[in-house]
């Protein structure tokens, strides 16, 4: 019993050993900012945005809300329903927004913390987006590719913080899950 006791313990901590060095970097907003300044290579200081945590609910009224120009453009493209149809698929699965009126910075605060912070990385992306290059305006195909390109950038940036900064902190937590016996799960 003791010598497996002891190689659980000296498992973990060899995880926690690899992990620990990570934990500290990027945990709060203003880190977050920086880093995503730096990987979308910004040399000028812009001010932090304010950022809020919210429930689901929230969320979805929020994006609703934001998006009266797009439900007015899927109803053109797709009729009464079919917007409603796409509508509901974006507020069920909307994790975090931009609201560019505001420069508010919105995330779901039912997210595992370090999902929250990989889209706190994402939404960031957008918001120095706007502030170095401006709001996507007019229409058409020129619009839909800015828009495009500023969500291909977003979602890299997403992907990068998570490959960083979660997937150790994850694995580590399965494996101390794992050897001692208590479940973990990650939203």
């Amino acid at each position: 019993m003791f010598l497996r006791w002891r190689g659980t313990f000296a498992a973990v901590a060899l995880i926690w050993l690899i992990v620990w060095p990570q934990l500290g970097w990027c945990d709060d907003h203003e880190d977050i900012f920086h880093w995503v300044a730096d990987q979308m290579q910004i040399q000028n200081a812009y001010a932090l945005p304010v950022i809020k945590m919210v429930g689901r609910t929230e969320l979805g009224t929020l994006f609703t809300s934001g998006s009266k120009k797009t439900i007015t453009r899927w109803v053109a493209d797709h009729g009464q329903s079919g917007a409603e149809n796409l509508m509901n698929l974006y507020t069920n699965s909307a994790v975090g927004l931009f609201d560019p009126k505001t420069c508010i910075v919105y995330v779901g605060n039912f997210l595992s913390p370090c999902r929250q912070k990989a889209i706190l990385a994402h939404e960031i992306t957008h918001y120095i987006q706007y502030v170095t290059s401006g709001p996507i305006t007019g229409g058409g195909m020129v619009s839909e590719m800015i828009l495009m390109e500023r969500e291909m950038e977003a979602s890299a940036i997403e992907q990068r913080f998570e490959e960083k900064f979660c997937a150790d902190i994850e694995l580590a937590l399965y494996w101390e899950s794992a050897l001692t016996g208590e479940m973990i799960y990650f939203p």
